[in-house]
């Protein structure tokens, strides 16, 4: 019983911490942290006003998601 007392006060230490931590977690719904989805929307701003290229519009999009 005492474990599971311990156990609950790290989690809520985490949570405390760092809140964004279980945002990252897989099985997330979107996948997406609100930095990486921030970053998207003003990439593909800058796609669509013309500022970049289709070319580097993908390969941002692709580092941005984890690729390499």
């Amino acid at each position: 019983m005492m474990f599971f007392g311990w156990l609950f006060f790290i989690i809520v230490l985490i949570l405390l911490i760092r809140p964004d931590y279980f945002r990252k977690l897989p099985g997330n719904s979107n996948g997406e942290s609100e930095y990486e989805a921030g970053a998207i929307e003003i990439l593909k701003e800058r796609y669509a006003k013309g500022e970049i290229g289709e070319e580097e519009y993908l390969d941002k999009l692709k580092k941005l998601r984890g690729g390499n």
